[in-house]
C-alpha cells in the first residue's frame, strides 16, 4: 500500500493524520533545538571558564546571552557597595550608571533573587522606566532579568535581556519562554562561579598593590626632611592610595586646625593655610572623637554642604584641566563622599591632626568606557557570526553622578567611601604618623632656633648701629630682625616723639629695601598701644572694629592677624611700638611671640630711648620756629653727613699722639676718664695725672696741634687756674671744675655731637668746663647785688659771677 501524502508533498504514516504528524515532526524539531541551545550552552560556558580575566569573562557572557536567548539587547549589572553598578551596555549605551537595590526591575531582581520575565513591559509600568526610551526612540517590549548567583547562592548582579527577536504568528513580538529562562540558569550557573573567582583574584591583586603602594608612600615620607614635603607627601600618597579628587592635611595649631597640605587631581597642593574651627562639623568632630568618619551626599547632606562651603573644588562651570584625571575625564565640582581620619600620636593617643579625602574614584578609562559602549551587540544587526567584543567594565565601579561636560570628556565615577577604605587609610596614617611627628619636632625647633639667633643677632648689631649715629639704620635692623623673630609679612616699627605728640614710623615698602618714614598722630591701633602700654594680638583684623581698613582698600593688601606691642623704658615709658601684620603660613600670633616681644623692650630699651631722644630733638629742632635758623642747619648737617666731621673721623685719631707713646700711665687715665662712672679723687691727689689726663683731652680733638699750643703752657694755665679756684667754697671748687669738664669731655665725644662742632668750638668749651666757676666766692649774685660787693659794683650787678669767671679764665 503505497504511503499517503499532504498536500506539501510530504508522506503521511499509515494510520496517521496529517495533523498528527506534524505535530510530532515539530516537537522532534523542538526537542533538537533545546538539544543544540544545551550544547551551545556547554559551549559558551566553557569558552567563558576559558577566560583569565573578569572583563573578558564578562564579554563573553555578554556574548553568550545574546546567542542563548536571541535578544536585541542585554545589559549587564554586579553588585558594588550596596549598588547595581552596570558593567556592559548595547551599542550606544551608557555604561558605569548604577541604580538602588529594590529600584526598577534590575533592582527588584537583585532584591529578591527571583527571575522577572515579563512579556510586555508598558503594562508594568510601576516598575518599568520608559524614560531612555522615550530618549533614544527605541521600543522595549519583553525583558527577561534574571539573578547571577556565585557558589554559595549569593546574589553578585543581574543579567538583562530585551525583546526577544521575532514575531508569532499574529505578527506579535514574541516573548521570552520557559526554556529561554532554563537556558540562562544553566548559562548563568556555570559562568558566575567563574566571575566571582575572578573578582577574588583581582580583589588579592588590588590588595597586594594598595600594600605595596602603601609601603612605598611612607618611604618616601620618611624621606622627605622638612615638615612640609613630608605633609606634601602624606596629602599626595593618600589621593593615589584612596584614588579620591582631593585630599586635605590638617594639624592642629592655636585652637584650630589649619590644612599644611592638599593633593588634588593632578597631585598639586593648593589651599594651604585653610583655618576650621575644632567644633567645625566633620574634621572637628573627628578631631573630638579620634576615630575615623564617612560621609556621603544621600545620608549626610549638611556635612556635605559644609565641606561644599569651607572646601573650593575649582571646578565650576567651565571646562578646568587641572579637575580632570590623567585620561582627561572630569571630576565632578560639588563634594558627594568623604572620608576623614585623624593623625594619632604613637606614644600618647593624642589627636594632633585629621586627613580629608574627598571623593572617591574607581572607573573605566576613556577608552575603556567607549570600548564597553561599542562592544555589545547592536540592535539591528544582521549579522550571523559574532561581532568583536571589547571590554567592559573594571572589577570595581563606582557610582557616577549627573554633571555638566564639555569636549566631549567623561564624567568620572565618584562613590562613598567604603569600611575597606577606612582599614587602609588607617594602616597608612598608623605608619606615617609617627614620621610625620618627628618632622613636625623638627620643624618647630628648627624654628625657635631661627627665631633665638635672630634676637641674637639684634642685640650684637643694634648697639654698633647707634654708635654709628645712624637711626635708620637701627630701625632697617629691627625691622628686618623682627620678620624673622616674628614670622610675619609685615612689620612697622613706631617711635613715640613726646615732643611733638606724634608717632615716628619706619618700615619697608613691598619689594624695595629702602627704609620708607612716616609721621600720624597717636591714635588708632597703634596709638592705643602707645597710651595703654597695653600689647594688643587681633586674630581677625577686619572684624575688629578698632581697625580701620582704608589703607587696605586703597593698596589692595589684606590685613588678617595682627600684633601690636609696646616697648617700654625702665621706668615703664612706653618709648615705641612694634607693629607685625599677618603671621606667615596663615598661623596667628601666639604667646611665644608676646613673650619675645617683651624679650626685646627688656633688652633694647634702653638704646631705643637713645633713639627716640635724637630723632625727637631733631624733630622738635626742625619744626620750631623759635629756634635759629643756624643750629637747623647744624642738626640737619650732621644727619645728612655734611662738611663737618663725622664721629668716625674724631674717633680714628689716636688720644696717644699728644700725650707721648711713653706715658703709659697717661694713656690709662684718659682711658678711665671716658667712662661716666670715673672717680676724680686720683687726679686731684696727683698732679702728674691731673696734667696728663688734660693733655690727652686737649690732643683727642687735635687741639694742641690745630691751635699751636704748648703743651708746658697748657699745664701752667692748668695749675694757675687751680689756685684761683677757692679751697673755703663747700661746692663751686676745684672738684667741681674737674667734674664739669669730666662731663663735657663725655658729651663731646657722644654719637650726638662727635663732628657737630668745629674745633674753635671745642677749645672754647674745655676752656669753659675748667674756668666756669673760678675765683667763686660761695655766694649768689643776688646777695653779691643786695651787699654791695665789690665784684657787683665792677660788673655793674650785670650776671656778676658769670662775668667775673669769664674774665679771670680769659686773664689767666
Amino acid at each position: 500500500m503505497a504511503p499517503s501524502t499532504c498536500r506539501s508533498g510530504a508522506a503521511t504514516p499509515v494510520g496517521g493524520s496529517p495533523s498528527a504528524y506534524n505535530r510530532i515532526l515539530a516537537a522532534v524539531a523542538a526537542r533538537d533545538r533545546i538539544i543544540e541551545r544545551q550544547s551551545l550552552v556547554m559551549q559558551l560556558a566553557a569558552q567563558v571558564a576559558k577566560e583569565t580575566s573578569t572583563e573578558t569573562a564578562v564579554k563573553e557572557l555578554v556574548d553568550a546571552t545574546y546567542k542563548v536567548v536571541d535578544c536585541e539587547r542585554v545589559s549587564l549589572f554586579l553588585i558594588e557597595d550596596g549598588r547595581l553598578v552596570c558593567h556592559a551596555a548595547p551599542a550606544g549605551g551608557e555604561v558605569a550608571w548604577t541604580i538602588s537595590l529594590g529600584q526598577g526591575i534590575a533592582g527588584r531582581v537583585a532584591s529578591s533573587g527571583q527571575t522577572m520575565n515579563v512579556a510586555d513591559a508598558y503594562n508594568c509600568i510601576d516598575i518599568f522606566d520608559s524614560t531612555q526610551d522615550r530618549l533614544t526612540h527605541y521600543k522595549t517590549n519583553s525583558i527577561l532579568c534574571m539573578p547571577i548567583r556565585d557558589g554559595t547562592g549569593e546574589v553578585i548582579g543581574v543579567m538583562q535581556a530585551i525583546n526577544k527577536k521575532g514575531v508569532d504568528v499574529l505578527g506579535q513580538h514574541l516573548a521570552f519562554d520557559e526554556v529561554d529562562e532554563k537556558l540562562m540558569d544553566f548559562l548563568l550557573a556555570m559562568t558566575a562561579q567563574q566571575i566571582r573567582l575572578f573578582e577574588l583574584i583581582s580583589e588579592k591583586e588590588a590588595a597586594t598593590i594598595r600594600t605595596d603602594t602603601a609601603m612605598q608612600l611612607i618611604e618616601t615620607i620618611c624621606r622627605q626632611p622638612e615638615l612640609d614635603e613630608a605633609l606634601l607627601a602624606l596629602a599626595a600618597g593618600t589621593k593615589a592610595l584612596m584614588d579620591c579628587q582631593r585630599v586635605f592635611v590638617f594639624l592642629k595649631e592655636q585652637g584650630s586646625l589649619v590644612c599644611r597640605a592638599a593633593g588634588r587631581s593632578g597631585g598639586s597642593a593648593d589651599v594651604l593655610g585653610l583655618r576650621l574651627d575644632l567644633g567645625d562639623r566633620v574634621v572637628g568632630a573627628v578631631s573630638a572623637a579620634g576615630r575615623p568618619m564617612l560621609f556621603n551626599l544621600e545620608d549626610d547632606l549638611q556635612d556635605i554642604v559644609f565641606l561644599e562651603e569651607k572646601l573650593p573644588m575649582d571646578c565650576k562651570d567651565s571646562f578646568n584641566a587641572a579637575d580632570c584625571d590623567d585620561e582627561g575625564s572630569v571630576w565632578p565640582s560639588r563634594v558627594i563622599s568623604a572620608l576623614c581620619s585623624p593623625l594619632v600620636a604613637t606614644e600618647t593617643g593624642e589627636t594632633f591632626g585629621v586627613i580629608l579625602a574627598l571623593n572617591r574614584k574607581r572607573g573605566l578609562s576613556q577608552g575603556g568606557v567607549e570600548a564597553a559602549r561599542s562592544g555589545s551587540r547592536g540592535e539591528a544587526s544582521p549579522s550571523k557570526g559574532s561581532p568583536s567584543r571589547s571590554s567592559a567594565l573594571g572589577t570595581l565601579l563606582r557610582r557616577q553622578c549627573s554633571f555638566g561636560l564639555n569636549g566631549g570628556s567623561t564624567q568620572i565615577d565618584v562613590a562613598p567611601f567604603t569600611g575597606g577604605d577606612v582599614q587602609r587609610l588607617d594602616t597608612l596614617l598608623r605608619l606615617a604618623s609617627q614620621f610625620v611627628q618627628v618632622s613636625l619636632s623638627s620643624a618647630r625647633q628648627l624654628r625657635t632656633t631661627q627665631k633665638l639667633e635672630a634676637l641674637l643677632s639684634l642685640l650684637s648689631d643694634a648697639k654698633a648701629k647707634l654708635q654709628d649715629g645712624d637711626t635708620r639704620r637701627f630701625a632697617s635692623l629691627i625691622l628686618a630682625k623682627s620678620l624673622a623673630m616674628f614670622e610675619c609679612d609685615r612689620c612697622t616699627f613706631f617711635t613715640v616723639d613726646s615732643l611733638n605728640g606724634e608717632l615716628l614710623g619706619y618700615y619697608h615698602a613691598d619689594g624695595d629695601d629702602k627704609l620708607q618714614e612716616l609721621r600720624v598722630p597717636i591714635q588708632g591701633i597703634v596709638g592705643l598701644v602707645a597710651s595703654t602700654n597695653k600689647l594688643l594680638n587681633i586674630r581677625d583684623a577686619w572684624s575688629d572694629e578698632r581697625f580701620s581698613n582704608k589703607t587696605d582698600l586703597r593698596t589692595g593688601y589684606r590685613t588678617r592677624t595682627l600684633l601690636c606691642a609696646p616697648l617700654a623704658s625702665s621706668t615703664g615709658k612706653v618709648i615705641a611700638v612694634l607693629q607685625c601684620i599677618n603671621k606667615l603660613r596663615c598661623e596667628y600670633f601666639g604667646p611665644d611671640d608676646e613673650n619675645m616681644l617683651l624679650t626685646v623692650s627688656a633688652l633694647l630699651s634702653d638704646l631705643i630711648q637713645r633713639m627716640v631722644m635724637e630723632s625727637g630733638y631733631e624733630s622738635f629742632v626742625q619744626k620750631n620756629d623759635a629756634i635759629d635758623t643756624d643750629v637747623k642747619d647744624m642738626f640737619a648737617q650732621y644727619h645728612q653727613g655734611g662738611a663737618l666731621r663725622s664721629g668716625a673721623e674724631v674717633a680714628t685719631r689716636p688720644a696717644t699722639a699728644a700725650i707721648g707713646s711713653a706715658e703709659d700711665t697717661a694713656n690709662l687715665v684718659l682711658r678711665d676718664f671716658s667712662r661716666w662712672d670715673f672717680v676724680q679723687d686720683t687726679l686731684l691727689e696727683e698732679p702728674n695725672k691731673l696734667h696728663a689726663c688734660l693733655r690727652g683731652c686737649f690732643s683727642y680733638f687735635g687741639l694742641l696741634s690745630a691751635f699751636c699750643i704748648p703743651p708746658a703752657s697748657l699745664d701752667a694755665w692748668v695749675q694757675a687756674m687751680r689756685a684761683r679756684y677757692s679751697q673755703r667754697a663747700m661746692y663751686h671748687n676745684w672738684s667741681h671744675a674737674i667734674g664739669t669738664l669730666h662731663a663735657t669731655f663725655l658729651l663731646l665725644t657722644s654719637w650726638a655731637f662727635a663732628g657737630l662742632l668745629p674745633d674753635e668750638d671745642v677749645l672754647a668749651l674745655l676752656f669753659a668746663a675748667i674756668g666756669h666757676d673760678v675765683e667763686h666766692p660761695g655766694y649768689t649774685n643776688t646777695f653779691l647785688v643786695n651787699t654791695r660787693h665789690q665784684l657787683a659794683i665792677r660788673y655793674n650787678d650785670i650776671s656778676v659771677l658769670e662775668s667775673h669767671h669769664a674774665s679771670v679764665t680769659c686773664g689767666v
